[in-house]
């Protein structure tokens, strides 16, 4: 080969970029919902809460709380009926339903806190009455009050407290006896006396006048007793006897 001159020939090469998309994000598909179940709440003589039917997701857990009335226990927790012991019982009363994987009842039965009662027997003799009278019935650790009451011309003789005479609470206005703090069944048994009596009988000899009380009054030995004397318009009191014997009017 003949060279006409004296050349060098090169090829030269640059790297040229070649960009490429970048792929899309595929995010992951979102998790289906779970299946839901239903949980029914009833309470007797009390609050349940949540009330109302609740419906919980597949594995989920969900509390209920159990509130009693007022003077009411919680006696009986029955769960898809089948009776079973509360969570917690204090500070407060609870059930919790874990992993909830099917439907589900919870009954809470609450009763009447109940109150110890004692019987206080009354019974009275002739001559006066007891109020209350007969079987009464006294809640444990109340007090009650007896009420005496003589007829008239009669008097307290005893009061006899579970088979003791005993001496009354009060005597003024009123007679009475007291159990207090009553922890336990008593007897409480009154026996009247007739009080010591005396007549007393006024009359008018002849008209012309009045006098009160007129005819026979009965009093109490050691009372008092006061007659009036009122003669007619234009007389006078012309004698005065007591028991038969003449006696001036004070």
């Amino acid at each position: 080969m003949q060279v006409s001159s004296p050349y060098d020939y090169g090829i030269d090469f640059k790297l040229i970029p070649v960009y490429k998309e970048k792929p899309p994000i595929v995010e992951p598909p979102l998790p289906l919902p779970g299946p839901k179940f239903k949980i029914i709440p009833t309470c007797t003589n009390g609050i349940i809460t949540p009330h109302g039917i609740q419906s919980v997701e597949s594995g989920n857990d969900i509390t209920f709380k159990i509130i009693p009335n007022v003077d009411y226990m919680l006696v009986q927790l029955l769960v898809d009926g089948i009776v079973t012991t509360p969570t917690t019982i204090l500070p407060e009363i609870t059930y919790t339903f874990v992993n909830v994987i099917k439907n589900h009842t919870i009954e809470a039965i609450c009763i009447e806190i109940p109150v110890d009662k004692h019987t206080i027997i009354s019974t009275n003799e002739p001559g006066g009455t007891i109020s209350p009278l007969g079987d009464i019935f006294v809640t444990e650790g109340s007090n009650i009050t007896f009420t005496i009451t003589p007829d008239e011309f009669y008097e307290v003789d005893q009061i006899v407290i579970d088979g003791i005479v005993t001496p009354p609470t009060t005597t003024s206005p009123t007679i009475t006896y007291v159990f207090n703090n009553v922890l336990e069944d008593h007897t409480i048994y009154v026996d009247f006396k007739p009080l010591t009596t005396y007549t007393v009988t006024s009359s008018v000899i002849g008209g012309n006048g009045n006098i009160i009380p007129l005819g026979t009054t009965t009093i109490v030995e050691g009372k008092d007793i006061t007659f009036t004397v009122t003669p007619n318009v234009g007389y006078e009191i012309d004698q005065f006897k007591i028991d038969g014997v003449l006696t001036s009017i004070s």
